[in-house]
């Protein structure tokens, strides 16, 4: 059984934080994860050194709304729900 973490992480307009917490995140998180991005808001790719899928549902969905449109997209055993701002 595999011990891969999915952080599930919506962002709505959010850049300048929502990347400090990403970075923050690949820089201190050795367990295995993938992370799943659903970019609510402004469209963006952050360059990082991780394994990110990059959701654009195309409109708002919301924070929950967000992480309902990821769930079909996890790998992992465990799902984590992580905000922007973290």
């Amino acid at each position: 059984m595999s011990d891969l973490v999915s952080i599930i992480v919506p962002t709505f307009n959010n850049k300048d934080v929502f990347v400090n917490c990403l970075r923050s995140l690949v820089s201190f998180t050795d367990h295995p994860y993938e992370l799943l991005v659903v970019m609510n808001g402004e469209d963006y790719d952050i360059q990082l050194d991780a394994p990110v899928r990059w959701l654009r549902p195309g409109r708002n969905l919301g924070w929950m709304g967000g992480i309902n449109h990821a769930r079909p997209f996890v790998n992992g055993n465990y799902v984590m729900l992580l905000n922007d701002d973290t």
